[in-house]
């Protein structure tokens, strides 16, 4: 009820409202492989630049899609952006509540000529201009100080060309990132110039065991 120095208001409305269910994932590991309804359950997909302030799209605005895994026909899917001319997208996971600093992040991620297979067209080499990149944010606002590895052709230790087309593992340790956190992939190219497929699969968040500590004891006798 409103109030101030004369009292109480009397005869006002009744105003209520409701929350959502706390989205936050917490049973671990978390996994998602892309084979079921895209997206998937938590999971958002935006179109936005990936400089300086970033300014993401409405969910749904990206060109990220369901795909076949290594564009395999069968039952395997992926998450696929075809990085060609002017695409700028991003797919963003569900808030995930990372306990402590031994949680990491493993995926699957392959680049591919655009809908062939491992055995058939390699992809164009010729993408100065194209990127992939990893975030860790908070999923409100993201800057490119939530960026943690990037793969371009133009300079990054991480060269997006050798990216296997039979798909790589990789992990990414999330020390340093705990508390409720979403994990941004972000592809793509400003230029007409190579046409590739990225992919990722078999996305995992969990939690592992922490580095054993050697211990020796002398025994006297």
């Amino acid at each position: 009820v409103p109030h101030n120095s004369f009292g109480y208001a009397l005869d006002c409305p009744v105003w209520s409202f409701t929350t959502l269910a706390d989205p936050t994932i917490y049973t671990f590991p978390y996994t998602e492989g892309f084979e079921g309804a895209f997206n998937p359950t938590g999971w958002t997909d935006h179109a936005g630049g990936l400089t300086d302030p970033i300014t993401l799209g409405a969910d749904g605005s990206s060109l990220w899609a369901q795909d076949d895994w290594l564009n395999i026909a069968g039952t395997e899917k992926a998450a696929a952006l075809n990085i060609w001319g002017n695409v700028q997208g991003w797919f963003i996971s569900p808030l995930l509540n990372v306990a402590n600093d031994n949680f990491v992040l493993e995926f699957d991620l392959a680049l591919l000529k655009y809908n062939q297979p491992p055995t058939g067209t390699p992809p164009a080499l010729t993408g100065t201009d194209d990127r992939f990149a990893v975030l860790i944010g908070d999923g409100f606002s993201w800057t490119t100080a939530n960026l943690v590895r990037e793969w371009n052709n133009s300079g990054s230790a991480d060269v997006l060309n050798n990216i296997s087309v039979n798909g790589t593992h990789v992990t990414i340790p999330l020390a340093g990132h705990t508390g409720r956190k979403r994990i941004a992939f972000f592809a793509g190219s400003t230029t007409s110039n190579a046409d590739n497929d990225i992919m990722i699969n078999n996305f995992v968040v969990k939690e592992t065991l922490p580095s054993p500590v050697p211990s020796v004891v002398l025994d006297a006798e």
